[in-house]
């Protein structure tokens, strides 16, 4: 899980990312780290059409179960809390299931 993984596709309100060694110049990406910090690739602003801007934030993460997560980042809305959980964990593929946000 401590790696940068970068979106892939989005079905069932799931997530799909893959591991990748460097964040893809149009994709959403996350990076969980050991500490409990995490570093987002997103949205600049609400726009989600056209030509895409990403940041890149930081932020926290921390389990809530054994499956789920709780992350917290600010984005163009103000700060946010998403919960996550878990669905499919391998050494190249995860997937993240929305909870809430």
């Amino acid at each position: 899980m401590f790696q940068k993984w970068v979106y892939e596709d989005f079905e069932n309100n799931t997530m799909i990312l893959k591991s990748k060694r460097n964040y893809k110049r149009d994709k959403f990406g996350i990076e969980f780290s050991e500490n409990g910090t995490l570093e987002r690739k997103q949205n600049a602003n609400w726009c989600g059409t056209g030509q895409i801007e990403f940041e890149i934030v930081s932020g926290t993460w921390k389990h809530i179960s054994e499956s789920d997560l709780e992350i917290k980042y600010k984005d163009w809305r103000g700060s946010v809390i998403d919960t996550l959980q878990i669905v499919q964990l391998t050494k190249s593929k995860l997937a993240l299931k929305i909870i809430s946000n």
